[in-house]
């Protein structure tokens, strides 16, 4: 099997997620949030591996730039050259650049839809989809800014999240490197030295640190129905909380009994689950007697 190179990963899979950018994208973040020391985030900066920040403006980062940020740092500290770096944002961010992606993508969506629409008749959420991409290959002001939003770093970014997996970078001795988005496909490269870099690292770090809480929302990790039963746990006031898994794994329940108490590595469980909706359903009974449903629908990036 090839290498699975950013520039084959676009297609069906990830179109809809590229147009319905969300909270992923937009500015959360300060460099003092990311834990970069600022000289050398201005040392990337000079190198041009850093070129989402508007000249004259104070930097601040979304989520997916907070992760690139991660994955910058990681590569510094196993010693990987500048150069290097260079030839990783040239693959996952400038040939996005370079080949239009948003517009590419957007298009491609949309002619697979008016191709399926002459076979059956599309569902409401697709005729909306439908109608979403001919506005927007329309509206070039939105077209230039996706184009420098949607590239082949944000796709693997939002991979983690669809494909419920692993994806990241995976670097080998001659400076070479390739991505992944299945934890599967990095079983063909044991047998060679490599140093490996996955995505869902940094994310399942994000969500774990408690100084990072305040931004599980603003960064579109969680949304404000799942923000409540974090809530719900932290104030000990669950009496019983099931967790339903989207592949057929047996449910996950906790109960508490009289306590009301879910704390430490249940807790941290229980956030991660949430943030990269590794779920299909949840119910949670509270000690005062109510019971909040909630179920995943399709998450939109």
């Amino acid at each position: 099997m090839e290498p699975i190179l950013p520039s084959k990963m676009s297609g069906p899979m990830t179109v809809s997620t590229a147009l319905l950018y969300g909270k992923l994208l937009e500015p959360t973040f300060r460099i003092s949030d990311t834990d970069i020391n600022s000289k050398i985030y201005h040392t990337w900066r000079m190198a041009g591996l850093i070129d989402m920040i508007v000249k004259g403006k104070w930097a601040n980062f979304s989520f997916v730039e907070y992760l690139w940020l991660q994955i910058l740092e990681s590569m510094r500290k196993m010693g990987c050259s500048v150069k290097l770096m260079k030839a990783v944002h040239k693959e996952l961010f400038k040939r996005a650049y370079e080949e239009d992606l948003a517009r590419k993508t957007a298009q491609e969506n949309l002619n697979t839809l008016i191709n399926e629409s002459k076979r059956r008749i599309l569902t409401k959420n697709e005729e909306e989809l439908l109608k979403k991409y001919e506005e927007t290959l329309k509206d070039e002001l939105l077209l230039s800014y996706l184009r420098n939003q949607i590239t082949y770093f944000y796709q693997l970014v939002v991979s983690c999240f669809s494909n419920n997996d692993e994806a990241g970078l995976i670097i080998f001795e001659d400076q070479t490197f390739c991505t992944y988005n299945r934890r599967s496909q990095i079983e063909q490269y044991r047998s060679q030295p490599h140093i490996l870099i996955p995505i869902t690292y940094f994310i399942k770090d994000f969500i774990a640190d408690e100084e990072k809480e305040k931004f599980l929302v603003p960064s579109g990790l969680i949304t404000d129905e799942e923000n409540k039963i974090i809530n719900l746990v932290r104030d000990k006031n669950v009496k019983k909380l099931t967790i339903t898994f989207n592949e057929n794994n047996e449910p996950i329940k906790f109960e508490t009994e009289d306590s009301g108490i879910i704390q430490g590595e249940k807790a941290k469980q229980i956030k991660q689950i949430l943030g990269l909706k590794n779920y299909s359903a949840i119910e949670l009974k509270t000690r005062d007697g109510n019971t909040l449903s909630y179920t995943l629908g399709k998450r939109e990036f």
